[in-house]
């Protein structure tokens, strides 16, 4: 048996986390993602640990970071969660895009996609946009829109 994908994740913003999809008529079955919509909401979505010089926004020395790093020469996730405190700063959004480049890099140093886009906006006081376009070698643009609500550290998948 050959398995092609990920398992698929499915966002629960109003309750804070990403849960496995099941399908089938027992549900008992993992549904696949082949999108890399799943990669994107691991990378985004876990906390990468923070550099040297990054201000940790609840003013404490706790540097986040994935676990698993331990075995691994690279860190996963983004740092979007150090955005907290700076929210207010002009330069945010660049910022919000260099993070967010910088947790999908991965993607393009494995080959799984040619190039990514990514512009951020300002949704309202607590909210990011992160509008993602992941050009892929074979298979065409996968556009994604997520919002990032920095207070609660909650990522959302927009429509």
């Amino acid at each position: 048996m050959t398995i092609e994908g990920d398992v698929l994740l499915t966002l629960h913003p109003e309750l804070g986390y990403a849960d496995l999809s099941l399908e089938g008529d027992t549900e008992r079955d993992l549904e696949l993602d082949q999108t890399l919509e799943t990669a994107v909401l691991v990378s985004l979505g876990t906390n990468r640990i923070a550099d040297p010089d990054d201000e940790i926004p609840d003013g404490t020395e706790n540097l986040q970071g994935y676990w698993g790093d331990v075995f691994t020469e690279e860190s996963l996730g983004s740092r979007l969660w150090l955005i907290g405190r700076s929210y207010t700063l002009p330069q945010i959004l660049a910022r919000a895009e260099e993070y967010t480049q910088e947790a999908l890099k991965w993607m393009k140093d494995v080959s799984l996609v040619g190039k990514i886009d990514v512009v951020a906006e300002r949704v309202g006081d607590k909210e990011l946009k992160l509008n993602i376009t992941i050009f892929r070698p074979v298979g065409g643009e996968l556009p994604l829109t997520y919002f990032y609500n920095w207070e609660q550290q909650i990522l959302r998948r927009a429509g």
